[in-house]
């Protein structure tokens, strides 16, 4: 066991690293890598929220590469008017796809901020795009929505200012990536703003945390909705909103112990030219090693090493994980994507295994 998940920790090294270029931006996955299926989606762009949770991973394996990334961040086409990073961009960082996806702006400040911990160096490097990021965050936000049309992190669905509506992962990541820049430049307007955004996002749960609020309400569960508990810190994970979630997420997405994004998702990342194939989708390691982390802070650690183990039996010996694992022999994935050698890495830490 140790030697596999060493083996399989080397290799997240390698994809993290082979997901950097040379300028910086660090793409979702290298379209370009031996393994990568020609029949999958093209993800050679940059996520910045992607590029985020590899920056967390960077921490545990000794890459230098954070500054050159935030340096990136400051060019990216639209920041410097906006202040926002939008869905998607090449790597020379012009917009590829342009929907606004402000979780994306709070998962930047939240890595700067686990980055320059305790180090004023750092910090001072990017002092300028963690105020204007923040600044636009704060700006966007009103009373309890952000007035602009928001795309969820799945890129399916949107929010819409006139419905006073809002995605709750989405929310969240803002309150955590506002409240890191607090902790770094201690700025009142960002405090005061995650204050309320955190008060109004909680006023509305019932008995769990769900997709999105407003007018409209859409109660579904999605499992996205851990990162209220890891990495964002808005609940514990014994708080009785949060376990509920947790078993509605159990309960509804979960089969053969692989974690699925949402009920009746169809987004395989196949194609046929230039269609999306569509025919389902599958387990998302991504997932299964978040529900991992949320039940080893549970203290359920039997349960939480079920959900890891069940990615690593279903690994092939090249070490690479893939985006989704499918069912049967047809569907491909795209692989290695970096985001689930990310979460892979950051599973390992908490939970000990290494």
């Amino acid at each position: 066991m140790q030697e596999r998940l060493l083996n399989i920790m080397m290799a997240s090294k390698t994809v993290i690293r082979d997901c950097t270029m040379k300028n910086g931006a660090i793409i979702a996955a290298n379209p370009k890598h031996a393994s990568y299926p020609k029949d999958a989606k093209n993800y050679g762009y940059v996520w910045v929220r992607d590029a985020s949770f590899m920056l967390l991973a960077a921490q545990h394996l000794d890459l230098d590469i954070h500054q050159k990334f935030f340096d990136w961040c400051t060019k990216a086409e639209g920041w410097k008017k906006t202040g926002l990073f939008y869905k998607n961009y090449t790597i020379n960082g012009k917009k590829y796809e342009k929907e606004l996806q402000i979780d994306q702006s709070g998962m930047i400040l939240y890595a700067i901020g686990e980055y320059s911990r305790d180090n004023s160096k750092r910090l001072a490097k990017n002092v300028t795009l963690v105020e204007r990021t923040a600044d636009a965050i704060c700006r966007l936000w009103n009373e309890d929505h952000f007035e602009d049309v928001i795309q969820d992190l799945w890129e399916e669905r949107f929010s819409f200012p006139d419905m006073r509506e809002s995605f709750m992962y989405s929310v969240a990541c803002c309150i955590r990536g506002l409240y890191s820049a607090f902790e770094m430049l201690e700025k009142r307007e960002w405090i005061l703003t995650a204050e309320q955004m955190e008060k109004v996002l909680l006023s509305k749960v019932i008995k769990h945390f769900y997709r999105s609020y407003g007018a409209i309400r859409d109660t579904r569960v999605d499992a996205s909705l851990l990162g209220l508990v890891w990495p964002f810190g808005l609940v514990a994970a014994d708080d009785r909103r949060a376990r509920t979630t947790f078993d509605l997420i159990e309960k509804h997405l979960v089969k053969d112990q692989g974690v699925h994004r949402y009920e009746h998702d169809e987004y395989d990342g196949w194609m046929y030219k230039d269609l999306h194939r569509k025919k389902g989708g599958g387990y998302w390691p991504v997932l299964n090693f978040w529900m991992a982390i949320y039940l080893q802070r549970l203290g359920k650690q039997q349960r939480a090493y079920r959900y890891f183990q069940k990615v690593i039996n279903d690994l092939k010996g090249d070490c690479l994980l893939p985006e989704q694992f499918f069912n049967n022999p047809h569907q491909q994935s795209i692989q290695p994507l970096g985001w689930s050698h990310a979460m892979f890495v950051l599973a390992v830490k908490e939970l000990g295994y290494l």
